[in-house]
């Protein structure tokens, strides 16, 4: 696995979504996690710095109302 590097940061109480390019893979990574437990299952993947971006803050906001990411 390469080295990722944290470029962004969203939280919403409990819910948190990290954003972490990975120069390797030549991909951006969103890490969701609930109360600092990370949510393997929520990553999500792509090549687009502002699709990763705009996916982590709607994750978090969306969890945060209750619903799913």
């Amino acid at each position: 696995m390469s080295k990722l590097r944290k470029i962004a940061t969203y939280t919403s109480g409990i819910h948190e979504c990290r954003v972490y390019r990975d120069a390797g893979l030549d991909e951006y990574r969103v890490r969701y996690f609930i109360n600092g437990e990370l949510r393997t299952l929520g990553d999500y993947f792509t090549a687009d710095k502002a699709d990763a971006l705009d996916t982590a803050q709607h994750m978090v906001r969306n969890m945060a109302r209750g619903g799913l990411a």
